[in-house]
């Protein structure tokens, strides 16, 4: 359709006549072979977000709400070209949309497009930008909706192409009736480039890092409760910012509480609190949302470790590994169980052994805490020499990522395992 719209102006191979009907089938008979890429390109995307689970059904969300934000979008669009300010990674899908905001939304896009209609013969820029920016939104305006944002920027990259040309093409004609006009355009591309500069060089600092990104968003929208969670997520690696990751968290499962990732990282953040309970809850809540999710039932069986609840949290790092086979987390963590616990019964040297050299070979034996299992999966089964040398490069490792805790913890396995005995936790 774009390229019939550049068939009409700029290239003129046809008019909006009766007479020219010929020439515009031409036109489209010569396309057919794009037409069918595009539509084959289309329904694999359609099919794979489907798949994802990221492509929403009209149960979670209305068709009325679809159009209405589709309607302000297109507006919204607008606005943050002419004005780019308050620009957000992520705008959250608003619950409700008031019928005014849609109906005027709807009748402003019906009155710039009867206008640009009335002038396409003598201003054809102004019908071609206009439509260019309608039709080439319609893929991402949501009414086919993958994900919750209610809009994005990116989806703008190729619509705004045509607002670009229409504003274009309109500026030069009005300067070739103005005196100066030649002048007054470079005054105008100087002071627009070195703007655009500015504007870039603002909205860059905003992605210094992760925290600084979801400040921006939380300050430049309202409810906005994948940037809560996304903030929490940026803040759980410092434990100076442990208490705020819950805080954001919290907000997140408020704003949204039928979403798993808040209560994921909720509950991360309060086993790093040493609210260990608590974080059961939270970890037992996003898998009633989403029981094939294997991080969840992952952290959910770390949190059932930490608490000394051993024999509960096996079942959920078998149920990870049937969801993902190559989950490097739960490989370790079942792995350790098996080799590392004091009861008998709870040790399989044979399983431990396979879970541990599985970890470390999906982790590129660049893992220290991989190596560290494999160490104690080693000595488990008497091969002291292999285990000193394993834990050696564990030890090594952990000290150039860093982890000086981890680090000291090896080192004191080490000297079991030169001592021929082998390492036993206290659960």
């Amino acid at each position: 359709f774009v390229l019939l719209l550049m068939d009409y102006w700029p290239l003129e191979r046809a008019a909006i006549t009766r007479s020219e009907a010929r020439k515009w089938l031409n036109l489209m008979v010569e396309k057919i072979p794009l037409g069918i890429l595009a539509l084959a390109v289309g329904l694999i995307t359609i099919s794979t977000q489907h798949r994802s689970g990221a492509l929403k059904s009209a149960a979670e969300l209305p068709r009325q709400l679809r159009i209405s934000n589709a309607a302000i979008s297109y507006i919204d669009y607008i606005w943050k070209f002419i004005c780019p300010r308050h620009l957000a990674v992520f705008y959250p899908l608003p619950a409700v949309i008031p019928f005014w905001q849609a109906a005027s939304a709807a009748v402003l896009l019906a009155a710039i497009t009867t206008l640009t209609f009335l002038a396409a013969k003598r201003y054809p820029y102004l019908s071609v930008g206009w439509l260019w920016y309608v039709g080439t939104l319609v893929p991402v305006i949501g009414l086919l909706q993958v994900g919750y944002q209610s809009m994005a920027d990116r989806y703008t990259y190729i619509p705004l192409i045509g607002l670009t040309m229409a504003g274009s093409w309109g500026t030069q004609a009005l300067l070739e009736k103005v005196k100066n006009g030649r002048t007054i355009a470079a005054f105008l591309f100087t002071a627009l480039s070195l703007l655009m500069l500015q504007a870039t060089g603002r909205q860059l600092r905003y992605w210094k890092n992760s925290v600084t990104l979801f400040q921006h968003t939380l300050s430049a929208t309202s409810d906005n409760w994948s940037a809560h969670n996304n903030m929490s997520n940026a803040l759980l690696d410092q434990p100076e910012t442990v208490q705020a990751a819950a805080d954001h968290a919290s907000e997140a499962v408020r704003l949204r509480p039928n979403h798993p990732a808040a209560y994921v990282n909720l509950g991360m953040a309060l086993l790093r609190l040493k609210r260990t309970s608590d974080a059961i809850k939270q970890f037992e809540k996003a898998i009633e949302l989403q029981p094939d999710w294997p991080d969840a039932h992952q952290d959910l069986g770390r949190a059932f470790m930490l608490a000394g609840r051993v024999d509960d949290a096996i079942p959920h790092f078998h149920e990870a590994l049937k969801l993902e086979p190559e989950h490097v987390g739960a490989l370790k963590a079942l792995a350790w169980i098996r080799c590392t616990q004091p009861s008998a019964e709870r040790r399989n040297a044979k399983e431990a052994m396979d879970l541990a050299r599985r970890s470390a070979q999906l982790t590129n034996y660049k893992d220290a805490e991989a190596l560290d299992v494999l160490a104690a999966a080693l000595a488990n089964t008497g091969e002291y020499d292999e285990a000193i040398k394993t834990a050696g490069d564990a030890r090594t490792l952990a000290l150039e990522m860093n982890q000086p805790t981890l680090a000291k913890e090896i080192a004191d396995r080490l000297e079991l395992y030169r001592l021929h005995l082998p390492y036993r936790t206290r659960l």
